[in-house]
């Protein structure tokens, strides 16, 4: 699943992602802070800068903060398995998919 996303001058973003997930610039700069915003006074943050066109992709799951100066990113969020067999099942028709392995 991707999600395009503008973040104005002043604004912050905090999510969970997956592992997997990929965070692309496509204009201006991002901040990128894995330490969560509520545990700031025990662990040190760790900060990283993305240019226009780099990518990130999250090793481990977690939180994390984005922030820029007008900078639009793409989110690209890993999509499980079972939603891959969900759409090849609504496109091939007679393939068993999901039910298939259902116990009885």
């Amino acid at each position: 699943m991707e999600k395009q996303q503008v973040l104005h001058k002043g604004q912050v973003a905090r999510g969970y992602l997956r592992a997997g997930t990929q965070i692309l610039v496509q204009r201006g700069r991002l901040f990128i802070q894995y330490t969560p915003h509520y545990m700031g006074a025990c662990l040190p943050a760790q900060t990283q800068v993305l240019l226009e066109g780099e990518l990130e992709l999250t090793v481990e799951a977690g939180w994390l903060s984005l922030t820029g100066d007008g900078v639009e990113i793409l989110i690209i969020d890993p999509v499980p398995a079972r939603c891959w067999i969900l759409k090849i099942q609504e496109l091939l028709p007679g393939f068993k998919g999901l039910k298939a392995y259902k116990k009885s």
